[in-house]
């Protein structure tokens, strides 16, 4: 292409865009022109309708006028005439002149009267139609809080729901970390608890039970543990598994499939406090099997029908407690619960021992808590001078205790 090719077809472009804002102004000087000429046509007709209601107002007030000259003529005719039959005649005519103008008055009064009735039900219509469309927006914006209150009550309900909780009661406490890791595949979530040293003895009940390398349901196995006792160093908590340190530091074997040698903590207990005597927990406690599991009936027979008369399942393992620090509980002075009345004496103690209770979020669900994670309960074991043993949780606190001693 040459630069007269060029040229021309610049020269032809800017000549179709000028032609093309031509078009564009003259469609709009158009449109400009029909809504002048429609707003003259609108100003036309009004001014057409006010001529017409002036003509006919003029045309209503000569007829008015017509009929009083013509009532008038004939009084006029009635006083000059001299025969009798003449005033006859024209006094009928009179009263039949007065009677049309009557008639036409009433006729206008009752017109007029329609006329101000219509405007004042389209008035009160109005009326109507604005509280009908108040009411709506009410019951509107009524519905409209009652919806953003319930979401409020679900989001919080909800966050009380899936928070850690410590106890199925809102009174019990324990310590539980729980951390969430992703392989680089994104394909595993492990939840743990802190590693903690402890040292106890364990029954393992299967035949070559698997050390792992790690405290995971992935982990390498490096060998077989068969049955006999073992002694466990930490423990963790890790794929729905609780898992166990050998001493020898061969590896970590899962301590579901094992039997906790020391079974003197192994008894039912009792809740120990409660405000009311016809209270549900005057029924709660929790059971300690020989083979590692944990019963709990927690709040009586409120959870018990919730979960139609199970109770909730879970684990446990014996730690030695090897701290310093002193733990909060009652004075237990009694082998009944103590019901109604002032809580009993709080007491500090050193225990002799930890209960880590962990319960399954699938136990959780059957009593009614709609619950994401499992739950880990810790309890605190000691003797009181009676030689009873006490469990508490060494918050509120929320004690057991076992009665049959």
């Amino acid at each position: 292409m040459d630069m007269r090719d060029y040229e021309k077809q610049e020269e032809l472009r800017r000549a179709n865009e000028l032609t093309a804002e031509n078009n564009q102004i003259q469609r709009k000087q158009l449109e400009q022109q029909e809504r002048q000429s429609l707003e003259s046509w609108y100003q036309h007709e009004e001014a057409l309708q006010a001529i017409r209601e002036i003509e006919k107002n003029k045309q209503t007030d000569q007829f008015e006028r017509d009929m009083d000259d013509r009532i008038f003529e004939l009084k006029l005719e009635i006083a000059k005439a001299e025969d009798d039959k003449a005033k006859n005649e024209l006094q009928s005519l009179l009263e039949e002149e007065k009677q049309k103008r009557e008639s036409y008055y009433q006729e206008k009064q009752a017109k007029l009267q329609a006329k101000a009735a219509a405007h004042e039900e389209a008035i009160k219509k109005a009326q109507r139609q604005q509280l009908l469309s108040s009411i709506k927006k009410f019951f509107l914006i009524f519905f409209l809080l009652m919806i953003i209150f319930a979401g409020i009550i679900w989001y919080f309900s909800s966050s009380n729901n899936n928070s850690s909780k410590k106890s199925f009661d809102t009174r019990t406490s324990s310590i539980v970390v729980t951390t969430n890791s992703t392989n680089e595949t994104g394909t595993s979530s492990v939840t743990e608890e802190a590693s903690q040293d402890t040292n106890f003895n364990v029954q393992v009940t299967i035949d070559d039970l698997n050390i792992r390398e790690s405290a995971s349901a992935s982990a390498k196995i490096v060998g077989q543990c068969p049955k006999g006792t073992y002694t466990i160093v930490e423990t963790k908590t890790a794929d729905g598994y609780t898992w166990g340190k050998l001493k020898s530091g061969k590896g970590w074997i899962a301590l579901d499939y094992t039997e906790q040698s020391n079974t003197e903590w192994a008894m039912v207990y009792h809740y120990y406090y409660v405000q009311s005597d016809t209270s549900s927990l005057m029924q709660a406690g929790l059971e300690l099997k020989t083979n590692g599991e944990a019963v709990l009936f927690l709040n009586g027979a409120e959870i018990m029908s919730a979960n139609q008369g199970n109770p909730v399942l879970g684990k446990y393992i014996i730690k030695k407690y090897s701290a310093d620090k002193q733990i909060r509980s009652y004075v237990v002075d009694q082998k009944t619960t103590v019901a109604g009345g002032n809580s009993p004496q709080i007491i500090t103690i050193v225990p002799d021992i930890i209960i880590e209770i962990h319960i399954s979020k699938e136990e959780l669900q059957k009593a009614g808590e709609n619950l994401a994670e499992d739950q880990y309960l810790i309890y605190y074991g000691y003797q009181n001078s009676s030689g009873q043993h006490v469990l508490t949780d060494g918050d509120w606190p929320m004690v057991f205790f076992h009665r049959g001693e």
